[in-house]
């Protein structure tokens, strides 16, 4: 949690947040999706961008199923992988898998952040995200939304 912590309170100290990245894959296997989440986005609050393998193999512990990670824990995640720029089509579609197999968690913030994400660092979001939201927030069933057609230009 000292990189959370680091994030929130802005303590910008690149070489100590390298430290803390590299020390967190040591113990990473005992951390929880909060914990991996929360690990992510104190880098991403204070702009690590010195070791993406790092953060990376740190995303990467977040799509085991051990984690326990919620709807909320991966797009926090997406999100914070996009604010470093860090793009990797497969964790993003693992993430993201998380959303769409827990939708009744996903709220709109969380569904913002993910799409976001997905649209910064340049991949597209996977349909279901979106569909599968839509189904269970706002009861509407995707396979009978008719198409919605553009206004002619002039």
């Amino acid at each position: 949690q000292s990189l959370w912590a680091c994030g929130k309170l802005q303590i910008i100290d690149h070489e100590v947040a390298g430290v803390l990245a590299r020390r967190s894959l040591d113990v990473i296997h005992e951390c929880e999706g909060v914990e991996i989440a929360n690990i992510i986005w104190g880098l991403s609050k204070i702009g690590f961008k010195d070791d993406d393998d790092t953060i990376l193999k740190i995303a990467e512990r977040m799509t085991e199923p051990d984690t326990k990670a919620s709807p909320k824990d991966a797009a926090c995640v997406l999100y914070s992988l996009a604010n470093l720029n860090i793009e990797s089509s497969q964790i993003y579609a693992q993430l993201s898998d998380i959303m769409i197999s827990n939708s009744h968690g996903v709220n709109a913030q969380a569904l913002a952040n993910a799409m976001w994400a997905h649209s910064t660092v340049g991949l597209t979001p996977p349909p279901r995200l979106l569909e599968n939201w839509a189904t269970s927030k706002l009861g509407l069933n995707m396979a009978v939304v008719p198409e919605v057609e553009s206004a002619p230009t002039e």
